[in-house]
């Protein structure tokens, strides 16, 4: 039966239908005209705090105090954390509007120096609030991981220096000291954040011998709990020889350039040619190099050009030295007498 047919018989069951249909449509248009500020977007606040620099492994806490700016009363629905080395707790459960809450952060720092941002995240019914951590994670101090000094037999030890990295939060000086050794510190560079200090140790061994002895040089930092101890390796090698002991060079008439050859001999841990160097001392413009010939044994090869053939005696030397550690291992005496002239 048609609309029309029903109004046309029962006109209160056509006025019910028309209630009907008004009160169904003033429904639906009150559902999707609402204003949308009747269904709340939370509110999201960064909140940061930095611990500066720390040690590996530190372990801090921090209270956020967490502002409600929403204007309505706050309900807590969940705490996560960015990973395990941060924990909350003793979270506001309620906050009324215009109130605090407050939020503690335990952190430990990475056992690896770096910068470290973790984060906390607590979510109330109408807001968010990101809770930031930040820190420069250092260690305590930063030192080589070893020390060698090096001395031929018979020579004395020449003091050796090495620097020592201590961060501002440790306000203590350093102290330092070595069975084997004599020690002394003394205040290279005072920055913003660091402090660098220079270490001077000198054996004390007897060189009459050659040896290698495994000690240790201590660090300690002043009103804290910070130490460290450094490797020290001590050796008294043998000194490097060379056949010939000295270079003695006749040039011939109109003869400028020249060349020689030397054998040096020494232990293969100092003698080699990824551990020696050369200094060339006096007037002689010389040019030299090295050529390996088996362990412990290296050629030396000088190449020399004088600025004129005529001319008299040129004197000068080549020190061989450790590479690494600088020590004089042995010294070639060199003369280049120049061509005589006819008077």
């Amino acid at each position: 039966m048609s609309l029309l047919a029903t109004m046309s018989l029962s006109p209160r069951i056509a006025v019910s239908l028309a209630a009907l249909f008004t009160g169904v449509a003033v429904f639906f248009g009150f559902v999707a005209f609402r204003p949308a500020d009747s269904v709340a977007t939370p509110v999201e606040t960064k909140l940061e705090y930095d611990f500066g620099n720390v040690d590996v492994g530190f372990e801090g806490k921090h209270v956020f105090s967490i502002p409600n700016e929403t204007g309505r009363s706050l309900s807590l629905v969940k705490v996560r954390s960015g990973c395990s080395c941060t924990v909350a707790r003793d979270v506001t459960e309620t906050v009324e509007s215009g109130g605090m809450a407050e939020c503690e952060v335990q952190y430990t720092a990475s056992k690896m120096p770096g910068k470290e941002v973790r984060a906390v995240t607590v979510v109330y019914d109408s807001a968010i609030y990101y809770l930031l951590l930040r820190a420069n994670v250092v260690r305590p101090l930063v030192a080589p991981a070893v020390v060698t000094t090096t001395v031929a037999k018979g020579e004395e030890f020449r003091p050796h220096t090495f620097s020592v990295i201590q961060y501002s939060h440790l306000s203590g000086l350093l102290a330092v000291q070595s069975d084997d050794a004599t020690c002394s510190v003394s205040l290279a560079q005072d920055e913003e954040g660091k402090r660098v200090w220079d270490v001077t140790v000198t054996p004390t061994l007897s060189t009459i011998a050659p040896k290698v002895l495994d000690s240790a040089v201590r660090i300690e930092v002043a009103n804290s709990e910070v130490k460290a101890e450094i490797p020290l390796k001590i050796m008294v090698v043998l000194p490097v020889q060379s056949f010939p002991n000295k270079v003695t060079q006749v040039m011939s008439s109109g003869q400028t350039e020249g060349r020689f050859e030397t054998l040096l001999v020494g232990s293969p841990e100092t003698c080699s040619v990824d551990t020696l160097r050369v200094d060339v001392e006096g007037d002689v413009p010389l040019v030299p190099h090295f050529s390996a010939v088996s362990p412990g044994r290296v050629k030396l090869i000088g190449e020399f050009k004088l600025p004129t053939s005529q001319g008299a005696i040129t004197d000068g030397s080549v020190v061989i030295r450790s590479g690494e550690y600088g020590e004089s291992l042995c010294r070639i005496p060199i003369r280049i007498l120049g061509a005589r002239t006819d008077d």
